[in-house]
């Protein structure tokens, strides 16, 4: 540092003093922002011990500390009596610091702080609210309107607003021109679901700057795409179209949009809303679809409203419509529903070295879709498959090796999205079969009667043996009888 240099500071340190202002101090405002209900603290630092200290608001004071070892007087207002404090710990590390707590709108103004009699640091506070005139949730599509409020109302700066959604996303900028009114109507069109959550708006000077949050409830129904989803079924299969709300569109209880009615159209274009096939069911026992309620009690949380389609057919492809409405507007979702179906020809059971044609058929199809048939667990040789093509046919000459089990696979790009099986049975030979069939019963036929031959044989058998017994056991009786007829008669003389 030169000698010029030196002595200019010098002069200055001189003119300071003789102008009551302490050295090293800065006297230039600063500009703090803070939000309504928030606390802030009034930053003051000082180059040397503090013995004394008093901060004033518009002449008014605030906090006083006459001496270091004195108790700390307070103002009449309520700001000074019940919000305001110094922490007198780190006004022994030359902290002369003031911080405001529950900040109201009317705690803005200029602060000055007096540091041993000598002034240390004024401080503008500039307070901002937001605050929206739709306290109620908002639905999908909905604008979304801020109100900024601001005290001072001015300010000697150009002010920027940024405002992004919970997704990190800007979603409006404001420009604020100096000495301009801050208080400012901030609109937001289109809301979505995304919206949902906790904002952030930061206003900033090239001096100070603040980040605002608030809250912003947006209802709807949960999507995963862009325009109508995709559906894809098969023949004969139960199809669930998944109406699903964010919020419980029942509970009276919540600031959430209330249900009035509602319905499910189908139509065979995504243009049009078709015909209704059943309606929505609102009261104050619950949510059901009409065909439903007798069946079971209402659903327990209406924020589900997914309805069931069973046992799909080829006809029933089309664009599936939910339409709710709410006080001021409707809501829809729309389905687009596509189903896959296999057959044959000819039907049924398929003879050796014949000809079948396998037809796989989708009711949508677009140029990036494929039709592929695969034999299951055959050879790679057998896979066959078209590009764009609603009905895919292929001709097999059949063999036994082609029997089985069949699948038609529908794919866009790499992702598969839905199959479909068909079996090929090898259809008996009806002659070879008729020949089996007179053969078996010839042997049964011959198996009888050997059968019965043989029982015959058995009971002629039986009864000669039985006729012999009987006659061997009458003619030993009767040669006994004789036997003894001689030996009891006498002899003649």
């Amino acid at each position: 540092m030169d000698s010029h240099t030196r002595k200019s500071k010098s002069w200055l340190t001189a003119l300071c003093l003789l102008l009551g202002i302490q050295p090293g101090l800065n006297q230039e405002v600063m500009v703090t922002f803070a939000r309504v209900a928030s606390e802030v603290t009034l930053k003051c630092e000082t180059n040397s011990a503090i013995e004394s200290l008093k901060w004033e608001k518009e002449n008014n004071i605030i906090l006083q500390l006459q001496n270091i070892n004195k108790p700390v007087l307070k103002g009449q207002s309520e700001l000074a009596k019940k919000r305001s404090h110094i922490n007198l710990q780190q006004i022994n590390q030359r902290n002369c610091s003031m911080r405001i707590k529950e900040l109201k709108i009317s705690d803005a103004g200029l602060y000055m702080s007096t540091a041993n009699s000598k002034e240390a640091r004024r401080v503008q506070l500039v307070l901002f609210e937001m605050t929206s005139p739709d306290s109620k949730a908002l639905l999908v599509s909905d604008n979304l309107e801020l109100l900024l409020e601001a005290n001072p109302a001015t300010i000697s700066q150009d002010v920027s607003i940024t405002c992004k959604n919970p997704r990190d996303t800007v979603k409006g900028t404001w420009k604020i021109s100096q000495d301009q009114n801050l208080a400012q109507k901030l609109h937001v069109k289109d809301l979505q679901l995304e919206d949902n959550g906790d904002w952030r708006c930061k206003i900033s000077t090239v001096k100070a700057s603040l980040e605002l949050p608030y809250k912003v409830t947006v209802a709807g129904l949960l999507t995963h795409e862009s325009g109508p989803a995709m559906l894809f079924s098969r023949n004969n299969d139960t199809v669930l179209l998944p109406f699903l709300f964010n919020f419980n569109i029942r509970d009276s209880t919540t600031s959430f949009p209330k249900v009035t009615s509602g319905g499910l159209y189908r139509s065979d274009g995504p243009s049009e809303l078709g015909q209704k096939k059943t309606t929505l069911t609102v009261s104050q026992d619950g949510v059901c679809w009409s065909n439903a309620c007798g069946q079971r009690p209402p659903m327990v949380s209406a924020s589900d409203l997914s309805y069931r389609l069973p046992g799909v057919q080829f006809d029933d492809a089309g664009w599936y419509t939910l339409l709710v409405g709410f006080t001021h507007k409707e809501l829809k979702k729309t389905f687009h529903l596509s189903v896959l179906r296999v057959a044959a020809s000819p039907k049924g059971p398929v003879a050796p070295e014949s000809r079948v044609n396998l037809v796989c058929e989708v009711s949508n199809h677009s140029n990036e879709t494929v039709l592929r048939w695969t034999q299951v667990n055959g050879s790679l040789a057998d896979t066959q498959e078209e590009m764009g093509a609603g009905t895919f046919r292929i001709t097999l000459q059949m063999f036994p090796q082609r029997f089985g089990l069949w699948q038609c696979s529908l794919y866009k790009g790499e992702k598969l999205l839905q199959t479909a099986d068909y079996e090929l049975v090898e259809k008996r030979n009806s002659a070879l079969f008729g020949w089996w069939v007179w053969a078996a019963g010839g042997a049964l036929a011959l198996a009888l009667l050997l059968v019965i031959v043989c029982a015959v044989v058995c009971v002629a058998r039986s009864r000669l043996l039985r006729r012999r017994a009987r006659r061997v056991a009458w003619l030993k009786k009767h040669r006994t009888c004789q036997c003894n007829d001689r030996l009891n008669k006498p002899l003649n003389p």
